[in-house]
């Protein structure tokens, strides 16, 4: 603590920022809660990751993501994660194909029964909703946000936070499964 000429000591004023940054912080601080929460119940705490130091990261960074409410970086970083995942699965076991991209391995995934229907139904949903955010789509393609918030009659950031949950858990869902 700083003090003046006469021993007293002197309240640091806080800048604009930190002020801000504050504010923030306690407004989102149950939401953050909340979703940390969210995966503390999916994840267990013995649960551990080896890898690439991409995957690793990838892995990290989604799940910081999510918590703090970055939900198209969320959903961006799990699709990476579960196509690395896959990738490498694939590649391990001689099977063609992992480098013509996510949707190529789910359909040669399906056509071989690699893994279950409803995992990779999971993982294709989360490439078509992910799409708009990385490619240009056409305004009818129908797995817009805009036209997702229509359909299901929710606020913006609600369909993003469900989209996020559901790419954290098929992210996790994908790391327990192995292909075939």
């Amino acid at each position: 603590m700083e003090k003046d000429l006469f021993g007293k000591t002197v309240k640091k004023r806080r800048t604009r920022i930190e002020i801000l940054l504050s504010k923030q912080d306690r407004e989102s601080l149950p939401g953050r809660i909340e979703r940390i929460n969210y995966l503390r119940k999916i994840i267990s705490p013995r649960m551990g990751i080896m890898g690439s130091m991409d995957l690793v990261f990838v892995f990290q960074e989604a799940k910081s993501s999510y918590v703090n409410g970055q939900f198209i970086a969320t959903l961006l970083l799990a699709q990476a994660f579960i196509e690395k995942i896959i990738q490498s699965q694939m590649e391990a076991k001689g099977y063609p194909g992992t480098n013509r991209g996510l949707k190529y391995m789910v359909k040669y995934c399906r056509d071989k029964n690699l893994l279950p229907s409803v995992i990779l139904d999971k993982i294709d949903y989360l490439r078509n909703i992910r799409n708009p955010f990385t490619h240009l789509k056409p305004d009818n393609y129908p797995y817009h946000l805009d036209l997702r918030i229509y359909q299901k009659k929710m606020q913006p950031y609600k369909v993003l936070e469900n989209d996020a949950r559901e790419a954290i858990s098929t992210m996790l869902t994908v790391l327990v499964n192995k292909i075939l």
